[in-house]
C-alpha cells in the first residue's frame, strides 16, 4: 500500500470517527470525497487495474455494510465510509476490516444494550417475532425490528479502528 494512501486512509477514519461520536453522523463530505479521491488516485497511479481494484474494494465495503444498515444496525453514513474505506484497501482487506469491526462493532453494541435498561431482551423478542413472521408470511419486513427505544450506536469508532488495523496490516506486509 503506498504510504500517501495509508496517511489519507487514517485521517478520513479519524475524522469519521470523531465527527460520529461528536454529532452521530458522519458527514458525506468525508465519505463521498474521500471516495472520489481514492478512486481517482487509483485510477491514475494504476491505470484501468487500479480503478477496477478500487471498485472492487468500494463494492466489498458498500456490500457487506448494507444487511446491517437494513436492519437499522448503522447508519447510511458508516455503509458509505466502509465503501471508501474499500476504495483504498481493495476487496480483500475490506473484508478484513469488516470481520475486525464486525467484532469490534458486536463487542460495542452487546455492551451498550447490556447497560441500557435491557433492551437487549426486548430486542431479541423483536427478532424472535420477526423470524416467526417471516416464515409464516414469507415477508421481509424488518420495521418490525427497528425501534426508537434503542440507544444510538456510533459505530463510525468501531469502522475507523477496523480499518485503522488493516491499513497497518498492509503496510507491514508490504
Amino acid at each position: 500500500m503506498p504510504m500517501e494512501v495509508a496517511i489519507f486512509l487514517i485521517i478520513v477514519l479519524v475524522i469519521s470517527a470523531y465527527t460520529d461520536i461528536k454529532s452521530g453522523i458522519i458527514p458525506n463530505v468525508v465519505t463521498i470525497t474521500s471516495f472520489v479521491i481514492l478512486l481517482s488516485y487509483f485510477y491514475f497511479t494504476q491505470g484501468l487495474e487500479g480503478l477496477i481494484f478500487s471498485i472492487q474494494g468500494a463494492c466489498v465495503g458498500f456490500l457487506v455494510m448494507m444487511l446491517p444498515y437494513l436492519f437499522g444496525a448503522m447508519g447510511a453514513g458508516d455503509v458509505k465510509l466502509m465503501a471508501a474505506l474499500g476504495a483504498g484497501l481493495g476487496p480483500i482487506h475490506t473484508f478484513y476490516a469488516f470481520l475486525i469491526t464486525s467484532i469490534l462493532g458486536g463487542l460495542y453494541a452487546l455492551a451498550v444494550l447490556l447497560n441500557y435498561r435491557g433492551e437487549l431482551v426486548h430486542f431479541l423478542r423483536r427478532l424472535g417475532v420477526w423470524i416467526v413472521s417471516w416464515r409464516i408470511t414469507k415477508s421481509f419486513d424488518m420495521t418490525e425490528l427497528r425501534s426508537d427505544r434503542l440507544p444510538s450506536l456510533r459505530y463510525g469508532v468501531a469502522i475507523a479502528v477496523g480499518g485503522t488495523a488493516s491499513v497497518i496490516h498492509m503496510l507491514v506486509e508490504g
